[in-house]
């Protein structure tokens, strides 16, 4: 059976890598190849992650954090400033920490590096000079489309609700010492992302609604705030696919789905399809790990993010500002009962039982009962 992944980004090398690494572990017959233009450049954001992709290349390509060709930073968490009622009304130093498990950590990269390491892995067979218009050209069993961000929001998506659509890039060539963690800074405009992207360098990405604020008050914000100095302005749409398992084509990274950034699930949900479809390509088996039953997971896993993160402008933040009464009447729009019924359920209890079922083990998207307990007692009470 052969699997072709179109597009080498961080979608396409993670799932290259995952079906390429447990094809092997299986003893499996995949033969698996990754096509793209080299000369298309990847995604040019500083990324942060979940732990699951830093446990892939620890067994795929033995990286680890001494041996470490891609120049990682270790990523414990998420740092956040001036978010909240806490900071609104003073009651708080302005800033906590959402942390992954203490034994965990996740990681913060350079795409290029990323993409560069798993491509040179021999792992699997890639093409890097083919440009793919027409996937029905393809010969495969199934094909990965991970492409990058559709060229429009036809009826194949659905758009996502959310504040922000547009982020002012920069990049420093410092990096704060010990700082092992995303930093979510709210601003008067919306809030800023600072990741420690390499070991040498700090990645930037002021993000803000042209619609509330213009690009040179973002411009100017940015600079008096972070000292960044940029002209970089990457505008985005939020959509999901409605079908993302669609026939031998499976849609992954920016053609699945794309949301802002905040709490940086995206590598993580692209390494969850993977996952998925890997079960049913090689394993088969009943309805439950179909293709109808994996659109239907994948769509609440992303839909799940949106609510979540949605859920952070909720109280907003310590500025008074047009975004922020924006952003928080916003959230009204977005109502779900397994939210609600989780939130109840946590704001209820004191400490969460490990060992339960519905311990870590019941998610809301991405995130674990724990993950919201922390928001709202730092954010919240």
């Amino acid at each position: 059976m052969k699997i072709v992944i179109v597009g080498a980004g961080n979608a396409g090398c993670g799932t290259a890598l995952y079906f390429s690494y447990y094809n092997r572990v299986d003893h499996g017959n995949l033969e698996v190849e990754l096509i793209f233009d080299k000369d298309t450049p990847p995604e040019r954001v500083g990324q942060g992650t979940f732990p699951d992709i830093v446990e892939l290349l620890w067994l795929a390509l033995g990286i680890d954090w001494h041996e470490n060709p891609i120049h990682a930073t270790v990523k414990q968490g998420f740092v956040y400033e001036n978010w909240g009622t806490k900071a609104k009304e003073g009651k708080c130093t302005n800033q906590f920490f959402h942390p992954f498990p203490f034994q965990m950590s996740g990681m913060h990269h350079h795409t290029p590096l990323f993409q560069k390491v798993i491509l040179e892995s021999g792992l699997f067979k890639v093409i890097d000079d083919q440009r793919v218009e027409d996937l029905d050209t393809i010969d495969a069993d199934y094909i990965f489309d991970c492409r990058g961000k559709p060229p429009e929001l036809n009826d194949d998506y659905e758009e996502l609700v959310n504040p922000v659509n547009c982020c002012l890039l920069g990049q420093s060539d410092k990096r704060e010492a010990n700082a092992n963690w995303t930093k979510a800074i709210a601003t008067p405009d919306g809030w800023t992302f600072v990741i420690p992207n390499t070991i040498e360098t700090t990645s930037y990405g002021y993000l803000f609604n042209e619609d509330v604020t213009t690009r040179d008050e973002a411009k100017q914000n940015c600079l008096e705030m972070f000292g960044v100095d940029s002209d970089d302005f990457l505008p985005f749409r939020k959509y999901v696919a409605k079908k993302p398992f669609d026939g031998r084509v499976i849609k992954n990274g920016n053609k699945l789905f794309f949301l802002e950034p905040l709490e940086g699930a995206a590598l993580a949900t692209y390494l969850n399809l993977a996952v998925r479809t890997y079960r049913w390509i090689v394993f088969g088996g009943d309805e439950t790990v179909a293709p109808d039953q994996i659109n239907q997971d994948i769509r609440r896993l992303i839909k799940e993010c949106e609510r979540f993160v949605l859920w952070h402008y909720s109280t907003g933040s310590k500025y008074e500002s047009k975004f922020w009464d924006y952003a928080t009447e916003l959230t009204k729009t977005l109502d779900c009962e397994r939210f609600d019924l989780m939130l109840n359920e946590t704001i209820r209890t004191e400490m969460i039982d490990l060992r339960s079922p519905k311990g870590r083990a019941e998610t809301y998207g991405a995130w674990s009962k724990e993950s919201l307990k922390n928001w709202y007692d730092n954010a919240i009470v």
